[in-house]
This record gives C-alpha cells, structure tokens and sequence, in this order.
C-alpha cells in the first residue's frame, strides 16, 4: 500500500473544495484537532498557493472580535468528531454576518463569503446545530471525505478524540464504529474487496456488519442501474453487475479487526518502551505534539558566567514547557531506532550513537587534502544534526529515568507484575494499595490498579471492594462515586460474583502471556513481551492466532511432551497450524474472550481453494511475494502495542506485512480520565 498516494488524494479533495471558492483570497480558521491531519497532507506554501493567506486557531478565546475580515472568504476546517466544534463555528459565523452587514462587506448573494469544510464528512447533527443557529442558509457546507491517514510508513489512524475510548464505551456511542468501517471500505473502494476479515469483539462485529452491508449495497444499486435500462446493458456493465461481490483485491488479503473491549486490560498497564513511556508521564496528544519542559526542548546555551540572574533564569527556564512532535523535529532516524526498545536499553543505544558520532567528527583530523575537506563538510550537516537529536533524546531519557524512578511508579509497576502472574497474595497488594490512598498518590493510578486486579482476578470480593471504595471516596471526594459506576458498568471494576466467568488465567496459560525468562538487555527481543516487561499483550497475541499462531499458541497435546519425538511432533502441528488461515486452530482460546468472534471469506470457493493451493505450493519457497494483513485496532491502541506489534511484523519467518490502523492512541490514563466526572 502506497502511503503517499493516499496522501495525495486526500491533498486533491482538499484543494478541490478550496478551489471551487471563487473568492481568490481566503482566511482559513483551523480546527486544532485537524492540525496534524493537514500538516500531513499540505504545507503553508502550498495552501497560500491555493488562496489561503491567513490562518486562525478555531479554538481562539475572542476570535470573532480579533480577526480581521476585509474582503476575503471565511474557510472554516474542522472535525466532525467534536460537536464543540459545530458550537463555535455557529457563534463565529453569527458575528461574521452581523459584523458583514454592519460594514456592508458582503458578497454578491447579501451574505458574506462563508464556507464549512468538515473532515471527514458533514453530518447531519452538524447541519442541524447550524439550522438551529438560522445559519445554515448564509454558508456553504463541504465535506472532505480524509479518514485513515497514515502517520508512520505502517500506521494508519483516525485521529479520533481520546482513541475514540470514551465516546464508544463510556457515551456508547456508534460513530467510532461507522467512521472505521467508512475508512476501511474507502480502502476497499480502492484497493478491492479484502478477502477474508476476522474479527474479536462486539464493536467489532457491528463494524463487519456494516462492511458486508455496503458491499451489498453497492450491488443492489448497481442491480437498480440495471433493471432501468432501456437498452441490453454493455458486456462490460454485466460483468461489473455478476462478479462485483466477489472481485477481491491484491493488496490487501485480509482483515483484523480488534475490539479495545476484548482487551481492555493491556491499555490500563504502564506502558515500558521509550515512546510509551513518554506517552505515560507527557501524554501524547491526538495531534502527535507532546509538552515537555523547555530546557529538553530548546537547551540553554552554555555559559560561563555563573551570577545569579543567569541561575534565575535556568530556574525558571526548568519550569516552563514548550509542546513539539517526538521525531520530526528531532531526528527522525534516531527516534525511529530508539521508540520500540524497551526504555532499560535506550541508555545503550544512545550510547552507541555517540560513540560513533565522535568517530566520525574525529575523522576532521585525517582530512588532509581539499577534496577531503570539502567532503567532510558536506557530511557535517547530518552530523550536526545527529548532534542535536542526540541532545534531545538523551536530556528527555534522563528525564525519565527520574520518573520511573519514583516511588509511586515503581509501587504500582510491582502491583501490576504481580497481578498480571499471580505471584503476590491479594491482602498484601490490597495494603499496599491502601499505603498508596494514605499517602496521596494520584487517583488515576488507584483506579487503574484496581481495574487490573478485577480484569485478572474476575472481581474483588464484595466486602474487600465496598472498604476500598470508602477509602477512594474519603480521600479523593464523594464526587467519585459516580466515577465508580462508570466504571463498574464498563466492566472495569466490579465485585466477584459465581455468574462472572474469569478466564485471564485461562488465557495467560494457553496464550504464553507471561514470560518466565529474563532476556539479556544486550540482546534483540524475541518475543512481544518487551514492550511490558514480562507481559505479552493479549491484543497483540490475538493477532498472533490469525498471522503467526506458531508464537502464540500450541497444541495441548505437545505442550508437555519434552523428548525428541514428541518435539519433531510438536513442530509438525506448530507448522500446521501456521498454514490454517483465520480463527482455525485457535477457536477454543478466542471463545475465552469477551465479546463476538466473527470470520467472514468475501471470496468465492473456488478462489479460496486455490489460495489454499498457493500457499502450500509456495510455502518453502524463498523468493514468495507476501499478502498484506490489515490490522485495526477500535478504540484505540497504546504505542506500546504498536511497539509489540511491529516486532510480530519484522520476524521473516512471517508470510505477511501488517499494516496497523487504528481509530487512535489510548493509555491508561485516558482510560480512567474518561470515567472521570
């Protein structure tokens, strides 16, 4: 899949709508949400290029009164996942027209020049909101139809608000659904039918649903077309009409889709790879920009003078925080090497890079001639370059190193290892939680270990659960008994009942979810578990049972048997099992989690059989070409998934690509912040 012709095409809708403005010159008020999504696609030069002179922030307390209007059309870009947005777009556009009509400034119609973009589409609720406003007849509505973007060479997202987590689980509402299925049948549009979708979860199921239902739609309407020809349809229209529910394409060759409820205990886990962790103690936002302090961001420059303004000065330079995007800003490649390591072997790492780093500035000294001169100072560039991301990473790394050596992070990192394998008794970790109320420690870490003990246990004893309770609200605010209701009807902490099936155990056995072997820190990670310490991510070992179901699961029979026959047999079935296509051989370990199971073959038998045929037939074949597998997380991913899944991604002995979409990024702390009131 070409990343950057979906780029493309999203930068081609765009300035189509821009250019059917007739008004050369054009103001465009950004919605903030949008901004990655935009910078991504088009640059300022290319915009102005288009009209577009001038740029405001939506969200600007006082925008209408600030900005100028003169002659120039009003071109509003915004979300149709935030509703706030409609909100202020409609007061805008009140003070715009009676401003206009104040000044006599409008256009030829009597009205000013106004125009709506919404990304990526516009919705009914939207123009109702604008209807009530008795603004929708003074502007023009469009829709930018931009929804999976990639932000990375293998990672597609949404980019909605919070990952999507909260309006799908806490509001319950459907538009993260229908915008995922409305991504990925535009890819489908584009690149063919996806042969086979498996998929976990009952928001999973519901977005598979509406998948099938378009695909048959756009027979059915074609089937219409058809009926109201006056004359014999061309061979071509009736082949389209015959064959356009089964044409599958060659770019995509299946589907996964992962429902956040059918793990929603990974994302409550602290998160241990370098981009993770940035993402624990400086959240990340929708947008990719993360607010760190400014002397990480722009590092004072050295002085000699040591009075005391100038130490004033680096004092309350250490206060401040200045946001930027982790990568682009500060070596992309050193960023790319180091956002997937476990954070224990980032030091090691920036190490090397600076080690080298020396030896090549060294090498200034064996440059003796012009000709070497003159190539090491075409080299010196990138060198400095390297220089300042090098700067960057390590001061933000040693940042870190003072958070995760904190006392609460490393109380709370002991109680979720011991949860996840079951090696502490619950009364200790109950005191120990209990320590962590006495002694202040954050509400949001409180409730995320509560939520993993009850996701790895099936509950907390009723009389256990009502004194902890008391102990939250006493502490934190009686306004929080809303809070763990919230949380309690999403299934995140709830008592122990007989009714309520726990099968993490279950899951943990049989999925190898938790490694016994500590890796060397020098060597390569072999297994997913690095991204967590220990813990293999069930979301990502679900994925394993469709793609490599080899390192996810085994057959029962051989997972005991330890001589050499019963090995060689082992190995036989491990193969087998990687040759089986979908939910095949892991169906009784998929029915232990929650929610639907779905494995749906848009293909013909007789294409089935023969992708079956070509897969045994090119198996051992060194020079095979491999399918592509979409993998879509709903409700969000955490970065250290995507770390793990990237991983499953780069084994060779993997007979497909992944590419990682997803409605955006999540982490425990905006888990619990949207059961927060």
């Amino acid at each position: 899949m070409d990343s950057q012709e979906l780029k493309s095409e999203a930068l081609e809708a765009l300035l189509t709508i821009i250019d059917s403005i007739p008004n050369p010159k054009k103001s465009l008020i950004l919605d903030k949400n949008l901004n990655a999504t935009l910078s991504s696609v088009a640059s300022f030069s290319t915009l102005k290029e288009h009209g577009l002179d001038r740029i405001f922030w939506l969200q600007t307390p006082n925008l209408a009164s600030s900005m100028p209007l003169n002659d120039s059309a009003v071109v509003y870009l915004a979300s149709s996942y935030d509703y706030n947005c409609v909100k202020i777009i409609s007061s805008h556009v009140q003070h715009v027209i009676e401003t206009a009509s104040a000044s006599g400034s409008t256009g030829s119609s009597g009205s000013p020049d106004v125009h709506i973009i919404m990304a990526p589409e516009a919705t009914l609720a939207m123009e109702q909101a604008l209807e009530d406003a008795s603004i929708l007849g003074d502007c023009s509505v469009h829709s930018w139809p931009v929804y999976l973007l990639p932000s990375d060479g293998d990672l597609l997202t949404l980019n909605l608000p919070g990952g999507g987590f909260k309006d799908l689980y806490v509001n319950e509402a459907s538009s993260p659904i229908y915008y995922g299925a409305q991504a990925i049948d535009a890819l489908q549009q584009k690149y063919g039918l996806i042969s086979r979708i498996t998929a976990k979860g009952d928001g999973a199921q519901k977005l598979v649903d509406i998948l099938l239902r378009k695909r048959d739609g756009r027979r059915t309407d074609l089937s219409s077309k058809l009926s109201k020809l006056s004359v014999e349809p061309s061979p071509e229209v009736q082949f389209e009409y015959r064959y356009s529910n089964i044409f599958v394409g060659t770019t995509i060759d299946q589907l996964i889709v992962i429902d956040r409820q059918a793990d929603l205990l990974t994302p409550l886990l602290s998160q241990l790879t370098y981009q993770g962790l940035v993402d624990e103690f400086y959240p990340i936002s929708d947008s990719g920009q993360v607010e760190l302090p400014a002397s990480i961001v722009n590092p004072p420059a050295n002085s000699n003078q040591g009075n005391s303004s100038t130490s004033n000065a680096s004092t309350s330079l250490s206060t401040e925080t200045k946001k930027t995007t982790l990568g682009h800003a500060h070596g992309n490649d050193l960023f790319s090497t180091i956002r997937d390591l476990n954070f224990s072997m980032v030091g090691q790492t920036l190490n090397k890079v600076a080690r080298q780093l020396q030896a090549d500035y060294e090498q200034r000294h064996e440059a003796k001639t012009v000709s070497e001169i003159r190539q090491f100072v075409s080299r010196l560039g990138g060198l400095q370059t390297v220089h300042q991301a090098l700067r960057f990473h390590t001061s933000l790394a040693e940042q870190l190193m003072t958070k995760v050596q904190d006392d609460e992070f490393n109380k709370s990192l002991e109680i979720q290892q011991n949860l996840l394998a079951d090696t502490m008794d619950l009364k200790t970790i109950h005191l120990m939680i209990e320590n962590m109320i006495g002694q202040g420690a954050s509400l949001a870490t409180v409730l995320r270990l509560l939520a993993i003990e009850c996701l790895c246990n099936g509950g907390i004893k009723p009389k256990e659960l009502t004194y902890l309770k008391q102990e939250i609200i006493q502490s934190y605010g009686y306004k929080h008994i809303l809070t763990l209701q919230t949380m309690e009807r999403l299934g995140l902490i709830f008592p122990r009942s007989p009714s309520v099936p726990n099968n993490f155990p279950s899951l943990r056995r049989s999925l190898n979810l938790i490694s016994d072997q500590q890796q060397e820190l020098s060597t390569e990670p072999t297994d997913t578990t690095f991204a967590y310490s220990g813990y293999a991510p069930l979301s990502v070992r679900l994925v394993q049972c469709v793609v490599d179901k080899q390192a996810a699961i085994r057959p029962r029979r051989f997972q005991t048997q330890s001589s050499s026959s019963g090995s060689a047999a082992s190995g036989q079935a491990s193969s087998a099992l990687n040759t089986s296509v979908g939910w095949k051989g892991a169906e009784d370990i998929v029915r232990l989690v929650p929610g639907a199971t779905v494995d749906q073959v848009q293909r013909s038998d007789t294409q089935v059989r023969e992708g079956k045929l070509r897969k045994i037939l090119t198996r051992n074949s060194p020079n095979r070409e491999k399918t592509n597998t979409l993998v879509f997380f709903l409700g969000g991913i955490t970065y250290a998934e995507l770390a793990a899944l990237r991983h499953v991604a780069s084994k060779p002995s993997l007979s497909t690509n992944l590419i990682i979409a997803s409605t955006g990024f999540i982490n425990g702390q905006k888990v619990v912040s949207s059961n927060l009131l």
